[in-house]
């Protein structure tokens, strides 16, 4: 999976003959992009309905507390 902030139309061309999925995030929707491409690659993922930077804060709190039980460091 290819996921860029802004991606020329040869980058999504080279991508699609690649067979390498992409995303373009500034595009109009690019983040329902991502949701279809995590479907079409069986990866499970689910619907965030409630606020964006709450939710973050709560994944990266979870992950860097799993980074710390294996003595690693998430930054």
């Amino acid at each position: 999976m290819f996921v860029g902030d802004k991606l020329s139309d040869l980058n999504k061309q080279q991508a699609e003959q690649l067979n390498v999925k992409w995303v373009e995030l500034r595009a109009d929707g690019g983040y329902k992009r991502f949701a279809e491409v995590l479907t079409q690659l069986g990866i499970p993922h689910k619907r965030l309905d409630g606020n964006l930077a709450s939710a973050l804060d709560k994944i990266l709190d979870k992950t860097a507390a799993n980074d710390d039980n294996r003595g690693t460091s998430f930054f």
